[in-house]
C-alpha cells in the first residue's frame, strides 16, 4: 500500500482479510491434492491443480479490475488493493508454495540417500 501510495479507508480495508482468505484457499487445494497423491510430487500437483488455481486467480483479478473504472475513488483503491492482493495469493499459491513443496521433497530424498546412521554426521571427521 506504500509502494503504491494507497491511503487506508473503509472499502479498502475489505480487501485484506478478503485477500488473506483467498490466498489460504488456493493454499489448502494445493496441499489437499499434494497430500491425495504424494507420488505425484510437488511439480506434478502444480501440472495438475495450477491450472484451476490460475483460472480461479484470474476471474476473480477481473472483477476486481473492474472496480478500477469507478468514479468513486474509495472503490478505485478497493479495486487496486484487491488486485495486488490477487496477484500475492496467485505467486504464493504457484509459486512459493511449489517452491517449498519441491524443496521439502529433495531434503528428505538426500537424508534418505545417506549411507549409515544419521545422527553420524555429528562426529568429527579423522
Amino acid at each position: 500500500m506504500t509502494l503504491f501510495h494507497i491511503k487506508i479507508n473503509f472499502f479498502n480495508f475489505v480487501a485484506l482479510p478478503v485477500s488473506f482468505g483467498i490466498g489460504v484457499d488456493y493454499a489448502v487445494n494445493f496441499v489437499l491434492r499434494y497430500d491425495q497423491d504424494p507420488s505425484q510430487g510437488a511439480l506434478g500437483v502444480l501440472r495438475s491443480t495450477g491450472g484451476a488455481i490460475l483460472l480461479c486467480s484470474m476471474t476473480t483479478m477481473l472483477g476486481y479490475t473492474a472496480l478500477l473504472g469507478s468514479v468513486n475513488q474509495a472503490i478505485r483503491s478497493l479495486g487496486l488493493l484487491a488486485v495486488l492482493g490477487e496477484i500475492g495469493c496467485l505467486a504464493a499459491a504457484a509459486l512459493v508454495l511449489p517452491g517449498y513443496l519441491v524443496w521439502r521433497e529433495q531434503a528428505a530424498a538426500r537424508r534418505s540417500s545417506m549411507p549409515g546412521d544419521l545422527g553420524s554426521h555429528d562426529a568429527p571427521a579423522e
